[in-house]
């Protein structure tokens, strides 16, 4: 008979089991690399209690038995062996390939990373008589009635048939739109420059396609700014913010997916250098001009250069702030409320907040 104080210490952390079993079931999934022939040796409790060897082994095991680095509580060091040397991550991203340990992280990460990946096109629906392949039932259901001759659906104004209701109604849009009978929530319009659609698809079409690279002039500053970046670029100046974080609540222009690696922690952006990860690509790419000594933003008051827009942003400031200067420079940039003598500087100066005009 076993005596009741028996316990199984992992010598290779700091938990301890009742059983062989389960120790033995512990090394294999934390464990995985260490060899078979140290695996399964259990460390000797002797005549200690749980509570005694539990205290005597937190005492001593602060070092990470795999990489050795030192935590001062063994309860860093044990969540370090669980996050950082657990292997056995089974649940795999099937966009990108990363690997996560379990399914909810999985799913948390393909919605704040993948959320705009358009999935490959899956035929799956076949036609009984030509043995055509569709991507929905809804191409097939039109597909057959060229066959069946079939067509369930009747436009009382043109006599025309349709097999789909979809297609019908958007063919009875058609006909109130030119009535001049369809009501504007019925419409797709264009924020950039109002024109209106009967289809979704037909909108996103119209923005590739016309507003995709072309830049307009904003009508309040200035800038000069992609059509597509237009809508953002308006709300620095009316305070809107429509896009929140579910996680903390914070309201934001846009940009959400990048906020999001602030609270999943991620950092995607790697240095080929040096190695040195980062959040935002941003942030990799004023690191990089360490490596190449570029500094792209240089003043125009004086002859200093800067690697990076904020430290730039801070430097104008102080040349703003001498009271002699500021009379002679009337025109103010409304975001960082720094002055020029010229508009034309200041129009120079505001893709710094906008992006690039060229």
């Amino acid at each position: 008979m076993k005596p009741q104080n028996k316990h199984y210490g992992c010598q290779h952390c700091v938990d301890i089991f009742p059983t062989q079993y389960k120790l033995n079931k512990h090394i294999e999934h934390v464990h995985p690399t260490i060899e078979k022939s140290n695996k399964n040796e259990p460390m000797d409790t002797g005549d200690y209690s749980l509570e005694e060897w539990k205290k005597l082994v937190a005492s001593r095991t602060k070092e990470c038995p795999v990489c050795h680095k030192v935590y001062c509580d063994p309860v860093g060091m044990r969540r370090h062996l669980r996050e950082v040397h657990t292997s056995q991550r089974k649940y795999i991203c099937d966009i990108c390939g990363k690997q996560f340990k379990g399914t909810n992280r999985v799913t948390q990460h393909k919605k704040y990373f993948h959320f705009n990946y358009k999935q490959p096109v899956q035929m799956n629906y076949q036609c009984d008589y030509c043995k055509k392949l569709f991507r929905s039932k809804y191409f097939l259901t039109e597909h057959m009635s060229t066959h069946t001759g079939y067509y369930q659906y009747h436009c009382e104004l043109c006599k025309k048939s349709f097999a789909c209701k979809r297609s019908y109604t958007k063919h009875s849009k058609r006909h109130k739109q030119i009535a001049g009978e369809l009501d504007s929530e019925e419409m797709y319009t264009c924020k950039i420059c109002n024109k209106t659609f009967l289809e979704i698809t037909r909108l996103k079409n119209h923005m590739e396609s016309v507003h995709g690279n072309k830049h307009e002039v904003c009508k309040v500053c200035g800038a000069k700014v992609k059509c597509s970046s237009l809508r953002r670029h308006m709300m620095s100046h009316t305070g809107e913010k429509p896009y929140c974080c579910h996680i903390c609540g914070k309201s934001m222009r846009g940009k959400l997916k990048e906020h999001m690696l602030t609270h999943t922690g991620e950092r995607p952006h790697a240095c080929d250098v040096c190695g040195s990860t980062f959040k935002y690509k941003y942030y990799l790419t004023v690191h990089m001009r360490k490596h190449t000594g570029e500094k792209p933003y240089q003043c125009q008051f004086c002859d200093q250069s800067f690697a990076s827009r904020p430290s730039f942003t801070l430097h104008l400031k102080k040349h703003n702030e001498s009271s002699a200067t500021v009379s002679c420079r009337p025109h103010q940039c409304q975001v960082c409320s720094i002055s020029f003598s010229t508009e034309t500087d200041l129009k120079k100066h505001l893709p710094d907040h906008f992006g690039s005009n060229k």
